[in-house]
């Protein structure tokens, strides 16, 4: 299984499992899955989507991780999407992960996009990679703006790409299509 996208950020919101538990299901609707997830660890088919969910549930103390999963079979080929979710004392985690396998070696690569999940929790929290924010929006910058664009920038500590897409001065709008169109 070769995975196709990844993500992984910082959440500081509390009751993180809960919200994570809500949007995947949210998702799974969104997804016409129709399967309640299981209150605990354990797994269940929705056979008429050729699919299954599982849930792990782990709690050492201080330390607690939920790992939500669906595996879809199509024709073919197969999608897993892994939502992990990890509450320690000291930060919070959202990991996704999505992985394509497809019984034709030689064939196109999959279209990939992130999970509308992945926009659930960055439109509803203050959710980073180290000091970089991370937004489901793009923000548009005017003067203004530049200085705090400036340090993000250049920021030791950063890890992530920042994308930035210039104003074009023949064409109204085309730096938000741009910036809409990466998001």
């Amino acid at each position: 299984m070769s995975i196709v996208y990844r993500s992984i950020f910082n959440d500081p919101r509390p009751g993180l499992v809960e919200d994570g538990r809500i949007y995947f299901a949210a998702w799974l609707e969104s997804k016409s899955v129709e399967i309640d997830l299981p209150s605990g660890t354990g797994s269940v088919a929705d056979l008429n989507h050729q699919c299954t969910v599982s849930v792990a549930d782990a709690n050492d103390g201080d330390l607690q991780a939920t790992r939500l999963r669906l595996d879809e079979e199509r024709p073919n080929e197969r999608w897993s999407t892994t939502l992990t979710l990890i509450v320690s004392p000291d930060q919070q985690w959202v990991w996704i992960d999505v992985e394509h396998v497809s019984d034709n070696a030689f064939g196109t690569s999959p279209l990939v996009a992130p999970p509308r999940i992945v926009r659930d929790f960055l439109s509803t929290s203050e959710a980073c990679v180290g000091s970089t924010p991370l937004r489901a929006e793009y923000r548009a910058i005017d003067e203004s703006g530049v200085g705090e664009l400036m340090n993000e920038l250049l920021d030791p500590s950063r890890s992530i790409p920042i994308l930035v897409v210039s104003k074009d001065p023949f064409v109204a709008d085309a730096a938000k299509v741009r910036g809409r169109a990466l998001i």
